[in-house]
């Protein structure tokens, strides 16, 4: 999946969250730029929401620097600037 740093402390800080509307949402805004790396869990939700979800705090992540990265169809990550990410797919290919 993904290692994540936080720079300023060399501690992982992460937050995870299942927001049911986008007042809950600004809550992982407000932990990235605390310097917390968010992964939002978006499984169960009206898709139309979860998409209004993600495009808020997607909008308030990118406003600080931060980085954004889906990890499946229901779940994403959120971090912060000086956090580094490195996603690596275990799936493999079949021989055809």
């Amino acid at each position: 999946m993904a290692m994540v740093l936080n720079e300023s402390t060399d501690r992982v800080r992460i937050k995870i969250m299942r927001p049911k509307s986008i007042a809950e949402a600004s809550q992982c805004i407000s932990a990235v730029r605390e310097g917390i790396t968010v992964v939002l869990g978006l499984g169960g939700m009206n898709p139309d929401e979860a998409q209004r979800i993600v495009d808020f705090v997607a909008g308030g992540v990118l406003a600080l620097d931060g980085h954004r990265s889906r990890i499946s169809e229901e779940v994403v990550l959120f971090a912060p600037i000086l956090a580094k990410i490195n996603l690596v797919s275990t799936e493999t290919k079949e021989a055809a």
